[in-house]
């Protein structure tokens, strides 16, 4: 027979130990919480100033979207060179690019993804590329 304090003890024990598995079985794994966080966390608006090392012509725009943006997500890419504009509108989650002629000829631009406040949510941009000719120019990561 156990005394009165061992049987409290194996009581106070066992509640620990029934504690610690219910924590843990309703605990996320951190790859699951990672993934979690990374699927809401859209960056809702980035401006980027991007120097090339002189005056480079810009003839397409490449716009990757993350494999995790909304469905009914939207955003606007803007590439600003000072005198002239490109947008390029995503919707939904798959990745998009504009050719346009004439290129943009700058030394400086100006690229920002913006959220299209009439969509129900933003669009998740991974990677925007400027082109020339097809061949990568510079990349923005937001």
């Amino acid at each position: 027979m156990m005394s009165p304090r061992r049987l409290q003890l194996v009581a106070i024990a066992f509640s620990c130990m029934l504690l610690a598995l219910v924590a843990m079985a309703s605990a996320k794994t951190p790859g699951h919480r990672g993934a979690r966080l990374q699927q809401t966390a859209c960056v809702p608006e980035v401006v980027e100033e991007v120097l090339l090392p002189g005056p480079t012509p810009i003839d397409e725009i490449r716009v990757d979207v993350a494999r995790y943006s909304p469905a009914q997500g939207a955003v606007n890419v803007f590439v600003w060179d000072g005198t002239s504009t490109r947008v390029l509108r995503i919707r939904g989650g798959a990745s998009q690019r504009l050719s346009f002629s004439p290129p943009i000829t700058s030394d400086r631009l100006h690229v920002s993804v913006e959220p299209v406040y009439t969509a129900p949510s933003s669009a998740c941009v991974d990677r925007v590329e400027l082109r020339n000719a097809g061949n990568p120019v510079v990349a923005v990561l937001p």
